[in-house]
């Protein structure tokens, strides 16, 4: 279905924290689709210099009127088609929080380290709420306008010129989707899901190993592997390019005074 109409979103009240970004993120949306087709709808992203933490996912909301249908929402690793995390955004005008043009979960947290790629997806049963595409075109009914997405995120996986978008299936049961859309036709750029986050950064010298601003077992092993190995990452006190005993006493002391 189809209908011509110009969307300008009224922003409403973060019941999420204003601190977390959204991963992509528009003005305005022209048009509107939706199809009989279920489908699982995602995209690639290369997370960048800095780790992120994942605090929520969501999903596109159209009239920002509320989510006709409940919808999974999972972010995958590339390399092991695993889910590193997942959420579930329901429906109705108070479901689920609205930020920009997008539902989303309730808090979440997972933290992606840098130069990892991932997938974001989302079950999109049919008939029910529209979805866009990513660029305007003659024949397309539907794209956001001034689309902007993160520079704390790579553009696809990492090494690949752009995002590339995936579908799969032929039911929206949320699963890892296989199905690279053909990138050379711009038709073919569904946008569904998203997901908001906010950098994270080590909290002291002891803070070595994920998950950041916190100081446990992780970091004791991560500094003891990088210290028999010789490794920068266990070279955290003067003489800077040697580690010795001095390294060890640091790591000590910052590891006792915690994360503030």
């Amino acid at each position: 279905m189809r209908r011509a109409i110009t969307l300008v979103p009224v922003l409403t009240a973060y019941t999420i924290a204003s601190a977390q970004t959204p991963a992509v993120n528009f003005t305005q949306v022209a048009g509107g689709f939706r199809d009989n087709n279920a489908r699982v709808l995602g995209w690639d992203f290369t997370v960048g210099e800095l780790p992120i933490e994942i605090t929520a996912l969501g999903v596109y909301d159209a009239d920002q009127n509320g989510l006709a249908v409940v919808h999974d929402v999972a972010i995958y690793e590339v390399d092991t088609m695993n889910s590193v995390i997942g959420a579930t955004v329901n429906s109705g005008p108070g479901g689920a929080p609205l930020v920009g043009f997008f539902r989303y979960s309730g808090t979440l947290s997972v933290q992606l380290p840098p130069h990892t790629s991932y997938i974001i997806a989302a079950s999109w049963p049919g008939t029910a709420d529209e979805f866009i595409w990513h660029v305007p075109f003659p024949n397309v009914p539907a794209h956001p306008l001034d689309i902007d997405i993160t520079e704390d995120i790579e553009r696809g996986i990492q090494g690949a010129p752009g995002i590339a978008w995936f579908e799969c299936c032929t039911t929206s049961a949320l699963q890892f989707p296989t199905q690279v859309l053909d990138p050379t036709d711009i038709r073919n750029i569904w946008l569904g899901p998203n997901f908001l986050y906010r950098l994270v950064r080590p909290c002291n010298a002891a803070d070595v190993a994920l998950p950041f601003e916190l100081v446990d077992l992780a970091d004791i092993d991560a500094f003891i592997a990088a210290f028999v190995a010789g490794e920068d990452l266990a070279d955290i006190a003067a003489p800077m390019g040697v580690v010795d005993l001095a390294d060890i006493d640091a790591f000590i002391s910052a590891f006792l005074a915690g994360c503030p």
